[in-house]
């Protein structure tokens, strides 16, 4: 949407709340305050349009609006701060942010910062004098989720495993491209979307800036919402052995062959957290082909009735610290905790359990 017709449509929905309200009286818009007064270019704040307001009181106020077509918390947090800055240093003012959709995050940015703010979906926040109107939780009209596709995409995704791996540790571009092996470009990019996301920050370093994580359990957590186990390849087997000697089976075959493994959902959990006891089933990430594995093991391919599911992996990055226990390869914590949010059989609990246990407590050491 150009910023031209995204102002025009915050004037008439600001204008409707007002006259709504019953107690509001629009006087006039104001097409450009910075020229009308002077002081309003204050900083690096020039005001987009300008409303003046009378109270019922009879006391008019100016209310300044700054439209941003893109509002994704780092831009809306610069702006805010600049808002601030002019709203604190005009008498009878008060800043509005408007934009086509905000999120809660870039609304709590405005409320931090005392700032008011308005999107086409109807989510306002006036507070000024003795006004306060508030509307919450309209969806977004708008809806584009394609910038967080691109971050969780399985390549951008290495990042994140990296990232989320040592979430205190500041990384070098370069340093997090050679580790999650992706190309320069990529992390470059993945970097950008951390930061315009507020995930991470940039902090100094010696060569040029580093970034780091600032809320590793939402960028987790978003990145649940796009990702399933089932993204993976999943192929189900029967086989008159016990699960866990199936999965030592598949430890001595990974040995002789090379064949990267790694176990997952309720095989990982039941040498890991012990959360979902009595699951009598496999799950096992291996590398193509299967047929080598499979008559290894003497498994049965099935419709039903499985009690062991292999599963190829979406992208290489599921392996990425993969960790020994009990003399069997398990996927991350970070991995796991992916996989458990998507299970039926109470894996949501698992998972915070898993996030709880285990995950928060490498996060602070």
């Amino acid at each position: 949407m150009k910023e031209k017709e995204l102002r025009d449509k915050i004037l008439k929905k600001i204008k409707e709340i007002f006259n709504e309200s019953g107690f509001l009286e629009v006087i006039r818009v104001v097409e450009d305050p910075a020229i009308e007064d002077k002081k309003v270019g204050v900083g690096f704040f020039r005001p987009d349009f300008g409303i003046k307001v009378r109270l019922t009181s009879g006391k008019i106020i100016d209310i300044l609006f700054e439209i941003k077509t893109n509002a994704q918390p780092r831009f809306v947090r610069t702006a805010a701060l600049n808002m601030k800055d002019i709203c604190s240093a005009l008498r009878d003012s008060y800043c509005v942010l408007g934009a086509p959709y905000l999120s809660e995050a870039s609304m709590k940015i405005c409320r931090e910062y005392g700032i008011g703010y308005l999107d086409l979906a109807g989510n306002s926040l006036l507070n000024f004098k003795n006004v306060f109107i508030k509307t919450e939780g309209k969806p977004n009209p708008y809806a584009s989720t394609r910038p967080l596709k691109n971050l969780f995409s399985p390549k951008s995704t290495r990042v994140l495993r990296v990232l989320l791996g040592n979430p205190s540790k500041e990384w070098y571009v370069k340093d997090m491209a050679e580790e999650a092996k992706v190309s320069l470009g990529k992390a470059s990019n993945v970097k950008q979307r951390l930061l315009d996301y507020e995930y991470a920050e940039e902090v100094p370093g010696q060569r040029k800036k580093k970034i780091r994580l600032t809320d590793p359990e939402k960028l987790l957590n978003d990145w649940t919402v796009s990702y399933s186990y089932d993204d993976n390849e999943l192929f189900n087997y029967y086989s008159l052995d016990d699960p866990r000697a199936i999965e030592q089976k598949i430890a001595s075959f990974s040995l002789n062959t090379g064949v990267s493994y790694a176990l997952t959902l309720t095989s990982a959990d039941a040498h890991l957290t012990h959360f979902l006891r009595g699951a009598a089933r496999s799950f096992v990430y291996i590398e193509k082909p299967l047929e080598p594995a499979a008559a290894y093991l003497g498994l049965k391919e099935v419709d039903s009735g499985e009690n062991i599911t292999l599963m190829v992996p979406y992208d290489e990055g599921v392996f990425y610290e993969v960790q020994e226990v009990d003399s069997l390869h398990l996927v991350s914590d970070i991995q796991l905790y992916l996989d458990l949010k998507g299970y039926k059989q109470r894996g949501k609990d698992a998972a915070q359990f898993l996030l709880d246990r285990r995950i928060k407590k490498e996060w602070q050491t």
